[in-house]
């Protein structure tokens, strides 16, 4: 059972002029009946494609011929498999899979409707809560969902052999000493897991912020952004939330300039244990006012080409650091900004080396790629399939970029070098190319896609 989640092939029993039959059956060869056969494709829920009758029969419409899948059933591991590419009749054996108990505390008492998710692979950051993903490992793995019962308690059966990490969830508590748990199945005996409540507080500035800071008092803060809390309350501006450090109040204060009020506000909360979170709307105590915001419109050229996305930070009375990206505006608190001379802006010559954003205006900064710096994309379309399971890792001269794959990401500066992309899979060196200097460079102030072999 090494390999029970490595693509399989299934049997070949007959050949047939025409149509393709999948027989489901056990290890001792009784056919199973109620076996749905799914897609296997990374990042959404399987699509069934067809279901064994009584005689552990599936018949396979001809569109899905030649498609990874995944053979499921309540009593067995999932079973993962290329569909056959011809007509034919083909058997599958479905096996019985592991189990691990899960028991979920707090301070000693049982918590009860936790869910627990049980996971081999990377789960992808747009995964819905609460669905299963069933996907060979080197596609993404298996993801299972249980909740526990009254007593804290749930068993999930029936998975494929293999390391696996455990964690729990509840909105009002975290697991904060043991977020997730290393098992190894079969052979992993239960699994503890012991929560503690979560203090915070989710405040809704009612306007865009800008230059947020904060202070904290009662409350040792390990959370900004509670994502299972931010589904519920997508308006709040801040989600903040921790551990009580020995007291029973606590508050939050914030400091921002309101884009739509034009003044520096204050907001004030108090935390409040968060398992039954209510949206908490500070009232904003005005500051001095500012005026309304300016736009900060920046372009940046290469070639007398203007190029989108070149990321760069500017400073304000010295203190307060603001980021932005060629061909994108972003308001910004009027007043005086200098370039700051690092990252991208080493590399670009800009007309002034400040700029003075006034009240309700749009001020314009203009800058080109020095001469020898070469501006460039990376598209890779394999990658672009599982951006969450993809590491891309470009090296140009003394440039080495590692970073989970984003089809938008920034130009890249490079000098003028051989160019190598490496991509890896869960960890796993999927491929790399190699780009001379000549091969790459005419691509530049543009996108190079790189293809797997």
């Amino acid at each position: 059972m090494s390999g029970a989640q490595d693509m399989r092939q299934p049997v070949l029993l007959a050949t047939t002029e025409k149509g393709c039959r999948l027989l489901v059956v056990d290890q001792n060869g009784v056919p199973v009946a109620g076996a749905h056969v799914q897609t296997a494709r990374y990042g959404e829920p399987g699509a069934v494609i067809g279901s064994s009758d009584g005689a552990g029969c599936v018949e396979l419409a001809e569109q899905v011929w030649g498609q990874p899948a995944a053979v499921a059933h309540e009593r067995f591991q999932p079973t993962f498999l290329q569909l056959p590419k011809q007509s034919g009749r083909y058997s599958v054996v479905l096996e019985a899979g592991a189990a691990v108990s899960v028991q979920v505390s707090c301070g000693g008492d049982p918590v009860a409707g936790a869910s627990v998710r049980l996971a081999s692979g990377r789960v992808p950051l747009t995964w819905r809560k609460g669905v299963d993903q069933i996907l060979p490992r080197d596609s993404g793995g298996i993801v299972m969902w249980r909740d526990t019962d009254a007593q804290g308690f749930v068993r999930l059966t029936n998975i494929p052999t293999g390391a696996y990490s455990v964690v729990a969830t509840k909105v009002g508590y975290t697991c904060r000493a043991n977020q997730r748990q290393q098992i190894e199945l079969p052979g992993s005996g239960p699994v503890n897991i012991e929560m503690e409540q979560l203090w915070g507080a989710i405040v809704d500035l009612g306007e865009e912020a800008l230059e947020l800071s904060f202070e904290y008092d009662g409350l040792d803060v390990f959370h900004q952004e509670v994502i299972g809390l931010r589904q519920q309350f997508g308006d709040a501006e801040i989600v903040v939330a921790g551990a009580r450090k020995g007291t029973d109040r606590g508050s939050i204060s914030a400091t921002y300039y309101g884009v739509e009020s034009g003044a520096w506000m204050k907001a004030h909360a108090e935390f409040a244990w968060l398992q039954e979170p209510k949206l908490s709307v500070a009232k904003p105590v005005r500051g001095d006012p500012v005026g309304a915001p300016g736009i900060l419109s920046t372009r940046v050229l290469f070639r007398d080409r203007e190029l989108q996305g070149i990321r760069f930070s500017l400073l304000r009375d010295e203190n307060a650091r603001v980021f932005a990206l060629s061909g994108k505006p972003r308001p910004a608190i009027p007043g005086v900004y200098q370039v700051e001379l690092s990252d991208y802006a080493k590399v670009v010559d800009f007309d002034a080396s400040s700029v003075t954003i006034g009240s309700d205006l749009t001020t314009e900064l203009r800058g080109r790629v020095r001469q020898g710096v070469l501006p460039l994309r990376i598209n890779v379309p394999s990658a672009a399939l599982d951006p969450n399971g993809c590491i891309v890792n470009v090296v140009c001269g003394e440039y080495d970029d590692r970073d989970v794959y984003d089809p938008g990401r920034w130009y890249m500066l490079l000098a003028s070098a051989d160019l190598t992309v490496k991509v890896e899979r869960y960890g796993v060196g999927a491929f790399e190319r190699h780009f001379s200097v000549k091969e790459w460079q005419d691509r530049a102030g543009d996108i190079l896609r790189v293809e797997a072999p």
